[in-house]
C-alpha cells in the first residue's frame, strides 16, 4: 500500500470513528440536553436570588458561591462531553475519590430533598479510586438521586461498597458498587428491561435520564443496572465501576 493510500485508508478509519462516536452520543442527545437544561435553570434560579439580594443591600454570598459551583460543574460534565465526541483519550494516571464525587452530589441534591430522609451508607476502605471523567460519576449520581427522589415516598437510601466482580465486570479485580434505593412503589419489571434505552424527543420518560446515565458510566468503564430494592422495597439503581488498580494492589 503506497503512502497516498494508506493516508486515504486512515482518514476513512477517522471518519469511521468519528461517526461512531457521534452516533452513540446522539442516540443519548435528548437526555443529556435535558440534563443540561435542568442544571441550566437551576443556575438561574440561584443567579435571580443572588441578584435580588444584592439589590436589596443583602449579603449574597451563598447564593454567589453556589452559582459558580453549578456553573464549574455543567462546564465540566460539557467539556468531558465534547473531549469523548473529539476522541481525546484521557490518562489512566487521572483519577479520583468515589466516595468524594458520590458525597458531594448527595450534598448537592439534599436541599431539594425536603421531607425525605436521605441515607448515605459507605463500606469503603480509605482511598479507593476510580480512573476517568469525575464529571460523569457526579451527573450520573444526580439524576438517579433525583429520580428516587420523585418516586420514593419518605425514604432514600445510597450505599458504596467495593465487591469481587460479576461476569459483566470484565477484568477487574475488584469494583466499586453505589446503590441508590427508594421506599416507592417500585418498578414495573417489564418496563425496567427498557430503562437505558434512549428516549425518543419530547418523551417525558426521557426526563430521568437514564439512558444518558449508561452513556456517562459506560465511559468509566463500568456499567448500570435496574433491580428490586433489597431493604427499602422501592427500585434499586446499581453503578458498578472497576476500582482503579493501584487501589487493589499489595
Amino acid at each position: 500500500m503506497d503512502s497516498g493510500s494508506r493516508s486515504s485508508y486512515e482518514d476513512s478509519g477517522s471518519r469511521g470513528l468519528l461517526r461512531g462516536r457521534m452516533e452513540a452520543l446522539g442516540q443519548v442527545s435528548a437526555e443529556l440536553m435535558h440534563d443540561l437544561a435542568q442544571g441550566l435553570s437551576a443556575l438561574e434560579a440561584r443567579a435571580r436570588v443572588a441578584a435580588a439580594d444584592a439589590r436589596a443591600g443583602r449579603a449574597a454570598t451563598a447564593d454567589l458561591d453556589g452559582v459558580v459551583e453549578t456553573s464549574a460543574d455543567l462546564n465540566m460534565m460539557v467539556r468531558d462531553t465534547l473531549d469523548v465526541m473529539a476522541g481525546r483519550a484521557i490518562s489512566p494516571e487521572v483519577r479520583f475519590d468515589v466516595y468524594a464525587v458520590v458525597e458531594r452530589a448527595v450534598r448537592r441534591y439534599f436541599p431539594a430533598s425536603r421531607g425525605v430522609e436521605v441515607r448515605l451508607k459507605s463500606e469503603l476502605p480509605e482511598g479507593i479510586e476510580v480512573e476517568g471523567r469525575q464529571s460523569f460519576l457526579f451527573r450520573s449520581i444526580g439524576n438517579l438521586l433525583a429520580n428516587a427522589m420523585r418516586h420514593c415516598r419518605s425514604e432514600v437510601q445510597i450505599g458504596v461498597s467495593v465487591e469481587d466482580p460479576r461476569r459483566m465486570d470484565e477484568d477487574a479485580d475488584a469494583v466499586v458498587c453505589i446503590d441508590i434505593e427508594d421506599d416507592g412503589a417500585g418498578l414495573d419489571l417489564a418496563r425496567a428491561a427498557t430503562l437505558f434505552e434512549p428516549a425518543p424527543f419530547g418523551d417525558p420518560e426521557g426526563a430521568m435520564g437514564l439512558s444518558a446515565v449508561a452513556w456517562m458510566v459506560s465511559q468509566l468503564g463500568g456499567w448500570v443496572r435496574h433491580r428490586p430494592g433489597d431493604e427499602l422495597g422501592g427500585a434499586c439503581f446499581e453503578i458498578r465501576l472497576p476500582v482503579a488498580d493501584h487501589a487493589t494492589s499489595g
